[in-house]
């Protein structure tokens, strides 16, 4: 064999990476270099190619071409695994094939042997089907409706999903589906609520912002309003300046616990905006400033005129 590149070669052997301190240059000193470092040299080898493949070592030739494949790297790994653990996996066969499952010893029921006694005549349909008649009959009934009913609220209060405390429920909405309103407005949104719960919104009960950029102008204060009570909840919110569609929920509290969400949707217009803000443009403001000065002070003329006056 031709000289060769020194390389640090490793030999790797499951989990174990041992140096190999004399390159072998021929395909026996490496047999006689593994015989000293494991005892044998019953081996089956191996190395990793460009490709990734493992590619067997058996001659001269190929430690050779093992070589030329690390020629550009400092070190070369070899695959070593013993010829007996191969040669078990390789006589492994399956001695016997597997066989079906045998059809069950028991006799089958005939039919003329299953109508001969109860258990035939139910699967034949005669008492199913007068079983289900009795139970379509019996589910019509008010007494049906009451048991389901009972059982229902039991459930629930089992699990947890009884009756609160406080709850609201939102009866009728005093705002149109797609509610236009021009930006920078005050407007009123009002619902009709009853109170679901088992116990009266104490008086003194406020409803506050939760979230959303429609705001209230201040916290409203409601009166005692008893379970089962329909009473009227109005706010006054600002419209923001900007036109769009915009959201708000607000929160009623009792005693400090949420009783529940109140929610609105409206869609703000640009009209009331640009007309202010040629309003003050034609005092001779920069639309721009005027643009941001309605803004800050949500949509008041008075309050972007006195903030432009003193930002000058």
């Amino acid at each position: 064999m031709s000289q060769q590149k020194k390389f640090a070669i490793k030999i790797v052997r499951g989990k174990e990476i041992r140096l190999m301190h004399l390159m072998p240059s021929t395909w026996v000193e490496l047999q006689v270099s593994l015989k000293n470092m494991y005892g044998t040299s019953d081996f089956h080898i191996t190395y990793i190619d460009e490709e990734g493949d493992h590619i067997t070592i058996s001659s001269d030739m190929d430690l050779s071409e093992a070589y030329k494949n690390y020629n550009t790297k400092p070190s070369i790994k070899i695959y070593i695994k013993p010829r007996n653990i191969i040669k078990e996996f390789e006589d492994l066969k399956i001695d016997e094939p597997f066989q079906k499952s045998q059809p069950s010893s028991e006799p089958k029921i005939e039919n003329n042997k299953c109508s001969e006694n109860i258990w035939g005549r139910f699967r034949k349909g005669g008492m199913r089907g007068r079983c289900h008649g009795m139970w379509k009959m019996f589910r019509g009934t008010p007494y049906f409706r009451q048991m389901k009913e009972q059982m229902k609220n039991m459930w629930k209060n089992k699990s947890g999903k009884g009756l609160k405390d406080y709850k609201i429920k939102v009866i009728k909405k005093g705002f149109p589906k797609n509610w236009v309103v021009s930006c920078g407005n005050t407007i009123v949104i009002t619902w009709s609520v009853m109170n679901k719960g088992i116990k009266s919104w104490t008086e003194g009960s406020v409803i506050e912002d939760f979230k959303g950029p429609l705001k209230l102008l201040e916290p409203v204060v409601i009166s005692e309003v008893k379970p089962g009570e329909v009473c009227n909840f109005s706010i006054n919110v600002q419209v923001p300046i900007e036109q769009g569609m915009h959201k708000g929920c607000w929160v009623l509290l009792v005693d400090r616990e949420c009783a529940g969400i109140l929610r609105a949707k409206i869609i703000a217009s640009a009209e009331t905006k640009n007309l202010k803000v040629d309003t003050l443009v034609s005092m001779g403001f920069n639309r721009e400033i005027a643009l941001k000065a309605l803004k800050e002070n949500n949509g008041d003329l008075n309050l972007a005129v006195s903030k432009i006056i003193r930002g000058c």
